[in-house]
């Protein structure tokens, strides 16, 4: 028993350390980025690594997109 709680806490203080990489090397910075901007304002967008664990692959989600807010993309 005591096996099967020490592997479920390290898979999820896996799981936890990988989602917190993603946030604070990805996620984080494009929010930085699209708050400086105030140009950004109708554009909500997300990024992580591809299935949150490849490196090389670089996923980029754009959640909301108000065109009447933002003006063109073309700047």
């Amino acid at each position: 028993m005591k096996k099967i709680i020490i592997i479920i806490i390290f898979l999820g203080g896996g799981v936890i350390a990988i989602l917190t990489a993603n946030h604070l090397m990805l996620n984080k910075p494009l929010a930085d980025v699209l708050k400086s901007d105030s140009r950004n304002s109708g554009i909500h967008m997300t990024a992580h690594y591809g299935n949150y664990i490849i490196p090389s692959v670089l996923v980029i989600d754009l959640r909301k997109f108000l065109a009447e807010i933002a003006p063109p993309i073309l700047r």
